[in-house]
């Protein structure tokens, strides 16, 4: 029987602010797809084909210096083997660069950014992150430019957005019904432009997803700091519905170490992965062990999508996969 209880927080919330949810998949092409991408991406494709949403595919590719081509051809190879459509966005690496490569919207970047600096934000900084994390104790920028007045037009610095100290900021969240946080502590006085003159992934990410109507994100539950300061950010621009948002913090899919999966460990890369199984099944059957499914009568995608209907969008948040690794 499908879940359709009333006080369901996800569901609700999205039908009460938009009739339906529109979300993204945005990866960055500076590594391999790895099993923990998978999951996300699958939840999120869960989520919006079961409210009979919109979802884009954004490729994250701002950073050039990161961009490696052959993960971005692997990209499409392993969203295609997962069986995971879209609703919008390019089909392949030939689109991605005519119609939706990021450099594409960079006015749209720095006409926010330009507007953090009129509204007295901003500030420039000199300091390379070897210099500042000399100085730093905890990892975070110690401040050595924040009063110095550095013209923005000065080359080779870094703008960074000026984070009062307490800064709290608190957001709904369907992993903890109301996160807060204290930005000064969590994230500093973030790069927003960086060094070599391109905006930062936190302008970048957050324009997008404005400017795409994004109003559900799904994200793993390291992000959490990352998901408030893009609240704070976006308030700074008076952009008040990005607070809107209904997120979705998962827990990360680890290894056997108990170590969050990265793009920089390849054993789990999907490319690798894909040498000892040709097909994805033994991936909806982790899902649907992640989701509390019963994953022996799960042996493909639309099965897969059939048990979802039964998981309760409320619990999601509460999800735990515990010990649970990829070779289990």
């Amino acid at each position: 029987m499908k879940s359709t209880e009333p006080e369901n927080l996800i569901l609700s919330a999205l039908l009460t602010r938009a009739s339906k949810p529109v979300s993204r998949i945005a990866p960055t092409p500076s590594g391999f797809l790895h099993a923990g991408n998978a999951l996300s991406f699958l939840l999120t494709w869960l989520l919006v084909r079961r409210l009979e949403g919109f979802l884009h595919l954004r490729i994250d590719d701002l950073d050039a210096p990161r961009f490696r081509p052959e993960c971005l051809e692997d990209l499409f190879r392993q969203l295609d083997w997962l069986g995971l459509d879209y609703d919008a966005g390019p089909d392949g690496p030939t689109e991605l660069h005519a119609r939706y490569t990021q450099s594409l919207r960079i006015e749209s970047y720095e006409t926010a950014l330009q507007t953090l600096c009129e509204r007295g934000k901003l500030y420039a900084c000199r300091c390379s992150r070897k210099e500042y994390l000399a100085l730093s104790s905890d990892g975070l920028y110690p401040g050595p430019c924040r009063n110095l007045s550095i013209p923005f037009t000065e080359p080779h610095c870094s703008w960074r957005i000026r984070i009062m100290k307490p800064c709290s900021v608190s957001a709904l969240d369907k992993r903890t019904s109301v996160g807060q946080i204290d930005l000064a502590s969590e994230m500093g006085d973030s790069v927003l432009r960086r060094r070599d003159g391109l905006p930062a992934y936190q302008i970048a990410s957050l324009i997008e997803d404005l400017d795409s109507g994004c109003n559900l994100i799904v994200r793993g539950a390291d992000l959490y700091p990352s998901s408030l300061f893009q609240c704070h950010l976006s308030e700074s621009l008076g952009h008040r519905e990005f607070k809107r948002i209904v997120f979705l913090h998962h827990p990360l899919l680890k290894d056997e170490s108990g170590r969050k999966l990265s793009k920089t460990g390849g054993a789990l890369a999907l490319k690798n992965l894909r040498q000892t199984h040709d097909e994805p099944g033994f991936l909806y059957c982790l899902m649907a062990r992640w989701l509390r499914l019963p994953s022996e009568e799960i042996n493909d995608l639309r099965e897969l999508q059939h048990a979802f209907l039964d998981v309760s969008l409320e619990g999601l948040g509460q999800i735990s996969i515990g010990g649970f690794h990829l070779n289990e």
